[in-house]
Formats: C-alpha cells, sequence, structure tokens
C-alpha cells in the first residue's frame, strides 16, 4: 500500500505540470520530451505518424520516389496503418465526439548507402486511392540521390523494400546501421524518382490531408486535422506520466481540476507501472 502510494504521488506530481501549463504544447518543460522524427528512436512516437516535415502549403513542385505495395495488400501492413490499439476522441462534422482508432498515413523511408550505414530519412506518405506510398525527396537533390531507399514499421521491427519484400529486422536493431551484407540479400535501390507539379492530384491530396501547422521544439511541421489531438493524446512512454497518458484513460486537457487528474491517475495505476504498455497492442 505504502509503494501505490508514492507510485501516485510521483504520477501526480508529473502530470500536474501538464496540467497547470495548459496542452498547447508538450515538451519538456511540462514533464514531457516530445522527440523529433529521426532513426535513433527506434519506435515512433503516434504524432510522427499523421505529420510532414515541412510547410506542405507552401508546396508547387514534389519530387517523390513511388513505392508500391505488394498484392494483395498485406495484412502487415493493414495492422500497421489502422492501429486499433490506439483510440483517441475525435469530433465530426455534425458535433458528435467519436472515438477513433490512430490510422497512420506516414512513415519514415530510410536512405542508406551499400554498407547499411543509415544516409538520410524521409517522410513516406501513404495514398489510400492508390494504395502505395509516396517517399517525399527533397527537390534540389532529388535526381542525384543513390543508395537503397526502404521503409520501416514504425515500432522499427520490420522494414519493407522497394522489391516489395517484407524483412523481420533483429531484435534491438539500430536503424543507423544495419547487419553486415544486409543489402546483398535484400536489394532495394533507389530507381525511379518522379517530380510533380501543381495542380498533380498528389500535391493536391497533400496539402488537403496535412492542413494543420505545428511547430515543435521550433521545428516546423504539416499535420493532418487530428495530429494535435494525437499529440496530446499517446506520448513516447519514457516515464509513468506518458504511459498513463498513452495507455490509460487520462488525456491532457487544459483546464482539468487536480483531484480529477489525481482520481484519474489512481485508476490508470496497473498501466504506469508496466514498462511496454502498448506490447501486446498493434503498433
Amino acid at each position: 500500500m505504502n509503494s501505490i502510494r508514492r507510485l501516485t504521488g510521483v504520477l501526480v506530481t508529473s502530470v500536474a505540470l501538464v496540467v497547470l501549463s495548459g496542452c498547447a504544447s508538450i515538451k519538456e518543460g511540462s514533464g514531457f520530451t516530445v522527440q523529433p522524427k529521426s532513426a535513433e528512436v527506434v519506435r515512433q512516437e503516434p504524432w510522427h505518424n499523421v505529420t510532414l516535415m515541412g510547410n506542405v502549403s507552401a508546396i508547387e513542385t514534389l519530387a517523390v520516389a513511388p513505392f508500391n505495395l505488394p498484392e494483395p495488400f498485406p495484412l502487415k501492413w493493414e495492422n500497421e496503418l489502422v492501429d486499433e490499439g490506439r483510440v483517441y476522441p475525435a469530433k465530426q462534422v455534425d458535433g458528435k465526439v467519436v472515438s477513433k482508432p490512430l490510422v497512420r498515413v506516414v512513415e519514415r523511408a530510410l536512405l542508406y548507402n551499400e554498407d547499411g550505414r543509415l544516409l538520410e530519412l524521409f517522410d513516406a506518405i501513404f495514398h489510400p486511392d492508390y494504395r502505395m506510398f509516396f517517399v517525399n525527396l527533397p527537390l534540389e537533390r532529388a535526381s542525384a540521390l543513390r543508395g537503397h531507399l526502404v521503409i520501416v514499421s514504425s515500432d522499427g521491427t520490420w522494414l519493407m523494400t522497394g522489391r516489395k519484400k517484407m524483412v523481420t529486422l533483429p531484435v534491438g536493431q539500430d536503424l543507423r546501421q544495419l547487419p553486415p551484407g544486409f543489402f546483398r540479400e535484400h536489394p532495394s535501390d533507389l530507381r525511379q524518382v518522379l517530380t510533380l507539379k501543381s495542380p498533380d492530384p498528389i500535391i493536391s491530396y497533400l496539402k488537403w490531408r496535412f492542413s494543420e501547422t505545428l511547430v515543435v521544439n521550433d521545428i516546423w511541421y504539416s499535420g493532418t486535422k487530428d495530429a494535435k489531438t494525437i499529440m496530446g493524446k499517446f506520448t513516447n512512454l519514457s516515464s509513468v506520466a506518458d504511459r498513463v497518458i498513452s495507455c490509460g484513460s487520462f488525456t491532457v486537457s487544459p483546464g482539468l481540476i487536480p483531484v480529477f487528474v489525481a482520481i484519474s491517475l489512481v485508476r490508470n495505476i496497473q498501466v504506469a507501472t508496466q514498462e511496454d504498455c502498448l506490447a501486446k497492442k498493434s503498433n
């Protein structure tokens, strides 16, 4: 009982910082760490999967690498793109609030050299009409890029090559350096780059789909309409407070009364004590 009281005290202290400072931004100063998109972070934060790096609204010309998926559409990708393990409240056009699963529309595309050393990270956008990914490349350098391009799952446990091969990665694999000889066994050379100009339908889709502006740790992102809600609902699980928000019934929002915070935290003690509370859920 004493240990539970001590844990409750830690939880109340941790989350109270967020409650008192509001929810406009979840940063280190408010008790939470918002991690930028990177290959260092093996498991992505959910908001990474609903945002693009940069200001999409200003795009007039776009360079992309098309990435086809296997047919029939793999169950593994279905589970990856629609994460039933993470549900958040979303307001409909009629004003009703409904529960929605996290739908991933952005994954990491990683470019490697022949030795498996990471060169660059890009956004890979899933287009539901084409049922394929388009990897967003830097326009001024796209035609000169060389290497092996892959798309990595959000939990960093598997990837898909440019030849539509799904490859399971060793447990704990550092995405910055793949095993020796990886691309001799699983070639994934960057073969095709397309240059699109507005009003190309893909550019129009991106501007419509990623219409929200987010500035995270001074980096500009374009997000889906639910991106800010998803950022407030799911965090990176690095602390007990993170786990209560991502896996419990508590949601960060302004105007919460501390006593209700304490009650919610007590209800989520079991969640907070699990090191990885999403381990048994789709990720």
